[in-house]
This record gives C-alpha cells, sequence and structure tokens, in this order.
C-alpha cells in the first residue's frame, strides 16, 4: 500500500463500546426497551464494522484469493 508508516501493513483494530442507559423505571424495572436499545447499539457499533480493504494492485489479494479457493475446496471435499 501507500500510506505511511504502519498503515502500509496489514493490521485490525478491535475496541469495545460501553453503553450505559438512565432513566425512571417501568413497571417491568427497565429504563428503556430492551430491544429498542439492541436497535440503537447496534447503530452505533455499526459504524466501527469494516472488513479487509486492499488497494487495487496489492500482492497480498493472490494469497487470500488462494486461501479461499484451498477453504472452499477443503469444506466441499472434507474425507479427501
Amino acid at each position: 500500500m501507500k500510506y505511511p508508516g504502519e498503515a502500509s501493513y496489514l493490521h485490525g483494530h478491535s475496541g469495545q463500546l460501553t453503553v450505559e442507559i438512565e432513566g425512571e423505571l417501568n413497571e417491568h424495572n427497565y429504563a428503556y426497551p430492551v430491544k429498542e436499545a439492541q436497535k440503537l447499539i447496534w447503530e452505533i457499533a455499526d459504524n466501527f464494522h469494516h472488513g479487509t480493504i486492499f488497494e487495487e494492485g496489492d500482492p497480498l489479494v493472490l494469497f487470500f484469493k488462494i486461501g479461499l479457493f484451498i477453504y472452499k475446496w477443503w469444506v466441499l471435499n472434507p474425507t479427501f
């Protein structure tokens, strides 16, 4: 890749998202409906999700394609 420093190497990121919900408890002892809270949390977390991105012409693309081919072949032929 043509980026300076460590960004030029294949690398990843991980993190932790902490959510705190405050409010008056309802008759079920919830401050906020759980299903709605889950939807909101996923909307936030989805902004941080991404896959592996390669620059066009990166030589690692070939290795990933070969690895994917071998993996698919092995799954389809497990008794080989």
